[in-house]
């Protein structure tokens, strides 16, 4: 499973930054996914996405109860964990990430407001690892994956 990206922090297109092409790369067969400003490279089945007007979400992982997570958030049932963590963060914003449990990590980002976030589970059983560059924000869910877009 891979899970890495970069977003354009100074809020311009994700494909002017200068990891842009790294990611490309680091992609290989997998997806390379880009909403606005953020970028992202993602490979694996505990890989989800989903993309909901303005706003863009990738999760790497699972969680616990689904459906029954659903029900107490007010957000339709049967999505994967991307559909489910980007329904609850536009319906309930940060607040709703306390609520998710499983093991994941999951990045959003709010074309709208020009707002991203970075979130693990409260245990961190999927890491993901930052570094910025300038106006970049890189990640990835694995070091062995950052180190290419540092390059």
């Amino acid at each position: 499973m891979v899970i890495c990206g970069a977003l354009n922090l100074a809020g311009g297109p994700a494909r002017d930054l200068g990891a842009f092409s790294r990611l490309r790369a680091t992609a290989g067969d997998g997806e390379l996914a880009v909403h606005g400003a953020l970028a992202v490279a993602t490979t694996g089945p505990e890989v989800t996405t989903a993309r909901t007007g303005d706003l863009a979400c990738v999760f790497a992982g699972a969680l616990y109860g689904p459906d029954a997570l659903a029900h107490r958030l007010g957000i339709v049932a049967g999505c994967d964990g991307a559909g489910l963590a980007a329904q609850a963060y536009r319906r309930h914003g940060v607040d709703a990430l306390a609520t998710l449990r499983g093991r994941f990590a999951v990045v959003i980002w709010d074309a709208a407001s020009g707002c991203g976030l970075l979130a693990t589970d409260v245990l961190a059983t999927r890491q993901l690892y930052t570094r910025r560059v300038a106006d970049e924000l890189l990640f990835a869910g694995e070091v062995r994956d950052l180190l290419p877009l540092l390059a």
